[in-house]
């Protein structure tokens, strides 16, 4: 796989490194020593470089340049300098990078967000990002089933090493997950179980198999849907005189106590309502802590 294979091979990962802080690297991140050594060699340090810094924050605009750099395309970004940038938040992009970025998106290297921004300040950590410079081969394959990059959402949540991707056409396309793959979610490095279906997705693959998933948009939250049962209490109305709240009694290991919940305005009572008398058995359907449904039991 290119690069990934250098940067692990057994002379990249026994490189004695000679960053002031290289000791913490090799005790704390000890598979990236081969990919630090490939991005010096790879001139993705500065001469001015002292420490590593695997922990610090390293920006999407840094990831862009840090990319477009790691496949040799600095001339075409420098060639691309003056290009007009599509982005709402194009004016935080300095002059310099602005070829970088260009690069980068059209290479599929990186997307930007459904809201028209790039967000270059957005972080991620340097340690990630040098794995992440390891799936990245020195040339694009033309072939898109060999290295592609896939947008849409994910249709349900991952299940096992297998992902099903929406694409914006609406064709669905199945996926494998390399057993390496690395996954941002909410910008945070997460296992393939964190993904959830309708998270919007800008994903990597190389070979046949996901390298690499970005999270664009979070999934909408889904509402968190409980029942309880119990002895039917009482209502509480409020100025109006509308239902407020909804009292039941439960029996637990031989205590009894009262339940209290908040009553959505559209609550519905599923049942012979006239046996809806104190200590007569009910289940309360609750959405976020609000009951929608009272059904009264036989």
């Amino acid at each position: 796989m290119g690069l990934k294979d250098q940067a692990e091979s057994t002379a990249e990962m026994s490189t004695k490194l000679n960053f002031k802080d290289a000791d913490q690297l090799v005790k704390k991140y000890p598979w990236a020593v081969g990919y630090v050594a490939v991005a010096l060699e790879k001139d993705l340090f500065t001469e001015t470089d002292t420490d590593i810094q695997a922990d610090k924050p390293a920006t999407r605009l840094f990831a862009a340049t840090l990319l477009v750099k790691a496949m040799g395309l600095d001339a075409e970004a420098k060639a691309k300098v003056n290009s007009h940038l599509d982005f709402k938040d194009a004016d935080k992009i300095p002059a310099g990078s602005v070829g970088y970025v260009a690069v980068a998106i059209e290479k599929g290297l990186i997307t930007g967000y459904e809201d028209g921004t790039f967000r270059p300040n957005q972080q991620v950590t340097r340690a990630e990002l040098a794995a992440l410079l390891g799936r990245t081969d020195e040339q694009l394959p033309e072939n898109e089933n060999d290295a592609a990059a896939i947008t849409g959402k994910l249709k349900a949540a991952a299940s096992g090493n297998a992902i099903v991707v929406v694409k914006p056409d609406n064709k669905e396309v199945a996926l494998t997950l390399d057993s390496n793959v690395f996954i941002f979610r909410d910008n945070v490095k997460v296992a393939a179980t964190a993904l959830k279906a309708g998270d919007e997705v800008l994903v990597r693959t190389y070979n046949g198999k996901v390298v690499f998933i970005e999270v664009t948009k979070l999934a909408a939250q889904q509402p968190a849907v409980t029942t309880q049962v119990g002895g039917f209490n009482s209502f509480s109305v409020d100025a109006q005189g509308h239902v407020a709240t909804v009292s039941i009694t439960q029996t637990t290991n031989g205590s009894t106590q009262a339940l209290v919940l908040n009553v959505s305005p559209d609550f519905a009572i599923v049942g012979d309502a006239t046996k809806l008398v104190n200590g007569h058995a009910v289940e309360l359907t609750i959405i976020n802590n609000v009951v929608y449904t009272i059904k009264v039991l036989a």
